[in-house]
């Protein structure tokens, strides 16, 4: 099946030799994330691999297995995929998918990366906390001792000036071509009623995508849902982050129901949902918020930004004609910001900046990509040092051996 992305193909690899980063922007659909990393691997050389890092589990596993099919590889072969708790690849893997924290914890024992060509980071518009310090830390690497690293971004919805000053010479490439075409509507009713509407629209007969805040939410829709719709034919499935990676591609297999899923934004970025044509984007979801005063931080729900709605509306027309259903105001939409703060501009760094400090990059010639707040920063040294992960001055201090302890353990350092 040809993909927009296809065309950008060729341009890419006739410039490899002279590229030493890249960004690439697609709109959602366009196949970034399954068509790019195996065609460069015909432009490596044989003993190197690509590494991909993806923002979640699902999608790591989802774009290993999407990859294996559209080549006629083996899963676990020729194409892998590594994220907490599940690593399914061999020596002879050259292409692997990763969450953003896994590439962390693989750096702190492959300082070099030395079987590495190329690293991409996909979904960089996300700007978790892990994709700020998997960036400063390959850039550092790049300069200091492996200047043959190239390093990737991709992402549908990107701000390149600032990565063109940080990555600098930095190739972009831009492809803006939808898949296939799409309807937006806004309308201020309640998922129950936006799905009723899907289901009664002849143009779109796929399944529905809704975005809810929450699991809490989804849990309630789905009651609703069940007890209103009365229709054997179909069948309502929540999608989040607290199902395992298996239960999760399992809720995905296809049978002869139409499907309601409900998902959180986990569903929002990096692989496509076969048979969806409709999306109803409530246009909230949820994130940490730490609190300086209690020193914890808490789940709120926020509205999204243009961005992320972006991303949610391109579900909807991956694979055919699609409609996506906004409940709020179009007005609304005008107003959000282009894109989300960046979570290092808002979070606990305790937990970043011990991680960042085991890295043998990590030193006076060290920069951030996007250099968090010094109250943060100075915050998360004070903590650190009052638990004895450090010792010295902030100034020039190193981990202790708690310190490394520490980083053994999926745990805040507290």
């Amino acid at each position: 099946m040809h993909l927009p992305i296809d065309n950008l193909i060729p341009t890419i690899l006739e410039q490899w030799p002279k590229i030493q980063n890249f960004l690439v922007s697609a709109s959602p659909g366009s196949g970034k994330t399954t068509r790019l990393p195996p065609a460069f691997l015909k432009v490596i050389p044989v003993e190197k691999q690509i590494w991909v890092l993806v923002p979640r589990r699902l999608a790591a596993l989802l774009a290993a297995k999407r990859v294996a099919e559209e080549n006629n590889w083996q899963l676990g072969i020729e194409v892998g995929y590594h994220f907490r708790f599940e690593h399914c690849a061999c020596a002879k893997t050259r292409l692997l998918f990763l969450t953003e924290g896994i590439f962390l914890k693989r750096l702190q024992s492959d300082a070099d990366l030395k079987n590495v060509a190329c690293i991409i980071l996909d979904e960089f518009h996300e700007r978790h906390i892990d994709t700020d310090l998997a960036i400063s830390l390959c850039r550092s690497l790049q300069k200091k001792r492996r200047p043959d690293l190239k390093i990737g971004i991709m992402s549908a919805t990107i701000e390149a000036a600032p990565l063109m000053n940080y990555l600098d010479p930095l190739a972009c490439f831009d492809l803006q071509s939808p898949p296939h075409s799409l309807e937006i509507i806004y309308a201020e009713n309640s998922v129950l009623l936006a799905v009723k509407d899907a289901l009664n629209n002849q143009n779109y007969s796929g399944h529905v995508l809704a975005f809810l805040p929450g699991i809490q939410a989804i849990q309630k829709c789905q009651k609703e849902l069940e007890d209103k719709l009365d229709n054997k034919n179909l069948e309502i499935l929540p999608l989040h982050g607290e199902l395992t990676p298996k239960e999760q591609n399992s809720i995905l297999k296809s049978n002869n129901k139409r499907k309601i899923i409900l998902a959180t934004n986990i569903a929002e970025s990096s692989v496509t949902l076969d048979g969806v044509s409709v999306v109803i984007d409530s246009g909230l979801y949820r994130r940490a918020s730490y609190s300086w005063w209690t020193g914890i931080s808490t789940l709120v729900t926020r509205p999204i930004s243009k961005a992320s709605a972006i991303q949610r509306a391109g579900r909807a027309n991956r694979q055919g004609p699609g409609l996506c259903i906004r409940l709020y105001p179009q007005h609304d939409y005008q107003i959000r910001p282009d894109y989300e703060v960046p979570e290092i501009k808002r979070a606990d760094l305790t937990a970043p900046l011990l991680s960042v400090m085991s890295s043998p990059h990590y030193d006076a010639s060290f920069t951030w990509f996007d250099a968090p707040p010094l109250n943060a920063l100075e915050h998360a040294y004070k903590v650190l040092l009052s638990l004895g992960a450090l010792h010295g001055e902030q100034s020039d201090c190193h981990l202790s051996p708690l310190g490394n302890e520490l980083l053994t353990f999926p745990l805040h350092p507290r």
